[in-house]
């Protein structure tokens, strides 16, 4: 019986020098080949590219609306996520009712799916635009 023990041992001892020796000590993917291990340069480069790729940049045209704009198949598809557009311009956009022809957009994909889902329940609460009627004052200008 004690032989028979050391035999499995000796046995599994073997296949396991086996084994290590297949073994690099570099760690492999699923196809075999070594992991590239990265500096913090490529990172940084991969993830500049990674976010233009999740973005790209819109031209308003004439009679356009954000609303419109999010609703294009080409952007969103859904006009209700106009704030989208509306949150990743702030900095160029002050009123979202009012864009002007030519102004550069940046429509942007790289969103969680919390934001996406603030953004549709804002656009449902928010009421719609009534243009000013021709003649009438603006409510802030009337003394």
């Amino acid at each position: 019986m004690k032989e028979k023990n050391t035999e499995s041992i000796m046995l599994l001892v073997v296949f396991l020098i086996l084994l290590m020796s297949s073994c690099s000590t570099a760690e492999k993917n699923v196809s075999g080949q070594p992991i590239k291990e990265f500096t913090r340069s490529e990172m940084a480069e991969a993830e500049a590219e990674r976010a233009e790729e999740a973005s790209f940049d819109f031209t308003v045209n004439d009679g356009d609306t954000l609303w419109d704009i999010s609703g294009r198949d080409a952007v969103y598809g859904n006009p209700f996520l106009w704030p989208l557009i509306y949150y990743a311009n702030r900095d160029s956009i002050f009123n979202p009712d009012l864009i002007y022809p030519l102004q550069k957009l940046k429509i942007i994909y790289d969103f969680q799916e919390s934001e996406v889902d603030h953004a549709e329940k804002t656009a449902k609460l928010t009421p719609p635009y009534k243009p000013p009627v021709k003649g009438e004052r603006h409510p802030l200008f009337q003394f």
